[in-house]
């Protein structure tokens, strides 16, 4: 009656697993329907490495092994990259420098040798002041120009506020950025770990691309035991050959605002059907996303457990947790696939997503769209390098996957040279006099979903 574009597909990452991709292919046959646009998650720091490189990946965690210092920028990696404390305790131990930097000190902060707490917001201006350091030091990597566009802009833009007031918006004694400058100055190679809650801030981005921009001016990228590690090329080994292809959707709303633009949409959103996400907890202005969800005509959640947004749901639809869910994975912080299998049974009604929309596709007349098992779609969604047998006894490292990131220093730009950013990045709005608290993504052991 409404047409499709009254109806919201909200759709985020859910536990990962590859089969999740065909949730909106049931959407887009049916619809195409109203989806979101943007990424809360990963989107701002993805968007800076594939501007600056034109590629997001990392280089091979082993690589950690040959730098001279490794810099974990915001990330505790004692709850969230777990693999890795293994690798920098062996590093350390091998003479390499542990530099940590974090607005909260958290467990890892024990791993570092030096330690930096600058103000939440300002680790751009941290980077650009290491930067304008290497200027005065006449420490810019002598053949930076060879593969780098922007460079004159960049070092200028750095420069153009002195080190002291850099720390200053940071929070820092000039001394206390000094060493750091001094030991990132004096050891090469080194590589920079960064953690996802700077991006997730506004002006996320920028934050990255300095970072980005610290490790290319000074030679620190496309070599051996340097590198700005964001994140990892997950679906690099997937393929989308037996599914439809992609449709422009009618609309889309602002993940970040979609509380708003549900309200304000024309037509009205009458139907929400939400999977993998808990929007209404994990958006911005997430009372209004609640408000919004609970006007529609009939709103629909798929998810393993009570949430707030299943809270705001006419019907929920219970799903597999990971312990009962059968799927493909690309590994958060690595280059490995692997199998997702079955260890219990489900627990009540829950079925697998796949089946759900299955059900779906042959009650709304689009019969077969989604037809086999999840064990033939593992086949169907693998690239032809890999096996799904081989995964199925274990773990294996993607195929074409860099041990060295940018090796040789040949990027992925159109230029195929580092795309240096020129501005300056804005500073953090001040604290509100009346409010003056700052929330912080901080993982917790106690608190991962």
């Amino acid at each position: 009656k409404y047409g499709a574009e009254s109806i919201l597909h909200y759709h985020s990452g859910g536990s990962l697993g590859y089969l999740k991709n065909l949730i909106p292919v049931f959407f887009q046959e049916f619809g195409p329907v109203t989806v979101k646009r943007g990424d809360i998650c990963s989107g701002a720091g993805e968007w800076a490495q594939e501007t600056d490189f034109g590629l997001c990946d990392s280089s091979d965690p082993s690589d950690l092994l040959k730098s001279r210092l490794i810099v974990v920028w915001g990330k505790n990696v004692h709850t969230s990259s777990v693999h890795l404390v293994p690798t920098l305790m062996e590093a350390r131990r091998a003479g390499a420098i542990i530099v940590g930097i974090d607005p909260v000190p958290t467990r890892a902060t024990r791993l570092s040798d030096v330690f930096l707490c600058p103000r939440p917001g300002t680790d751009a201006q941290l980077a650009l002041a290491v930067v304008s350091h290497l200027v005065e030091r006449d420490a810019v990597a002598p053949d930076a120009s060879a593969y780098c566009d922007n460079l004159e802009e960049f070092l200028s833009m750095a420069c153009s506020v002195s080190f002291e007031e850099r720390m200053a918006r940071c929070g820092l004694d000039p001394e206390e950025g000094r060493k750091f400058a001094e030991l990132y100055r004096h050891n090469s190679p080194s590589s920079i770990l960064v953690g996802w809650g700077a991006p997730r801030r506004p002006n996320g981005a920028d934050t990255v691309r300095a970072m980005d921009g610290l490790a290319a001016v000074s030679g620190n990228i496309g070599t051996t035991g340097a590198c700005v590690s964001f994140y990892y090329q997950r679906r690099r080994n997937f393929s989308r050959r037996y599914l439809p292809e992609v449709v422009e959707p009618p609309r889309t709303f602002s993940e970040t605002r979609l509380g708003r633009e549900m309200r304000e949409a024309d037509p009205p959103v009458r139907l929400a059907w939400v999977t993998a996400g808990n929007p209404a907890a994990m958006l911005p202005d997430s009372q209004t996303v609640a408000e919004e969800l609970r006007k529609t005509n009939f709103t629909v959640v798929v998810d393993t457990h009570h949430t707030d947004t299943t809270a705001c749901a006419d019907l929920v639809l219970p799903t597999l947790t990971l312990v009962e869910d059968d799927d493909l994975m690309g590994a958060y912080g690595n280059h490995f696939l692997r199998v997702s299998r079955p260890v219990i049974e489900p627990e009540g009604e829950a079925r697998h997503e796949l089946w759900i929309f299955q059900e779906l596709s042959r009650r709304v007349g689009l019969e077969g769209l989604l037809d086999g098992t999840p064990t033939e779609w593992k086949d169907r969604l693998l690239s032809e390098e890999v096996d799904r047998s081989i995964l199925e006894g274990g773990s294996t490292r993607q195929p074409g996957a860099p041990m060295v990131l940018f090796e040789g220093r040949r990027f992925l730009t159109p230029t195929g040279r580092v795309n240096l950013m020129t501005n300056e990045p804005p500073l953090p709005e001040e604290a509100e006099r009346e409010y003056p608290y700052r929330l912080m993504a901080v993982s917790h052991p106690d608190a991962q979903s």
